[in-house]
């Protein structure tokens, strides 16, 4: 088998590094404020979790979808406005 070594002159080296270092971001849609707070509490808490936003209604996240584009969005199946 052959092992491939990623040296400092890489070509994939930008991708690595993005790979390894890059907040995913995360947009919370969540009529219930404690459940919301509380999710957000607790991903602020780990280090590669960025909070861009959360709304109350999917029309409230709907900007900050539009201006942040999240990598991930939680989003309650049971919105008022759905």
């Amino acid at each position: 088998m052959m092992k491939r070594n990623f040296s400092l002159h890489s070509p994939l080296k930008p991708l690595i590094i993005l790979l390894v270092f890059r907040f995913m971001k995360i947009l919370i849609i969540e009529n219930e404020t404690l459940v919301r707070v509380g999710v957000c509490a607790i991903l602020n808490a780990e280090k590669d979790f960025e909070i861009v936003g959360d709304a109350r209604t999917s029309a409230e996240g709907f900007r900050p979808f539009q201006e942040k584009r999240p990598d991930v969005v939680l989003m309650s199946l049971r919105l008022p406005d759905t």
